[in-house]
């Protein structure tokens, strides 16, 4: 099993992105039960949250809106998980750009776990929605198109 320092560190390594290409910052990261490890990026509009369940699903990764300086419910309106934007994106044909350009994010190192595997692939996954903010912002209005 893997400890939360080692999640921390994995989430450090492949989501760099956020902070050195969007300007995020890390959120004092939370102490959270021993089933669920979470650490959370934000620019002060959004809050991405980068969650591991032990138990669970793996990997899973939440964008909040920041309203009023409060970070949105978990599933109200101005709240959106990746597994939804992707959905979305293969809905609406632009997930083929993802495919074919696949080189989104360069990994310090080659990952060596199935949960650095994980965190590799979401990361990309993050890193081309980063790259369609326009796409984000209707989502969050839910005017998709």
């Amino acid at each position: 099993m893997i400890t939360r320092d080692q999640y921390y560190n994995i989430i450090r390594m492949y989501y760099s992105f956020l902070v050195d290409r969007y300007d995020f910052t890390e959120v004092t990261y939370k102490k959270n039960n021993s089933m669920l490890y979470d650490l959370e990026y934000t620019d002060g509009k959004k809050i991405i949250s980068i969650s591991y369940e032990i138990m669970g699903e793996g990997i899973n990764i939440v964008i909040f809106k920041v309203i009023n300086g409060r970070r949105s419910g978990y599933d109200d309106m101005n709240t959106i998980h990746l597994n939804q934007i992707v959905k979305k994106l293969y809905e609406s044909g632009k997930m083929e750009r993802f495919h074919e350009e696949k080189q989104f994010i360069k990994p310090y190192e080659q990952p060596d776990t199935e949960l650095e595997k994980e965190a590799l692939k979401k990361a990309e996954l993050l890193s081309y929605v980063m790259n369609l903010e326009d796409f984000i912002i209707n989502l969050f209005t839910r005017q998709v198109t």
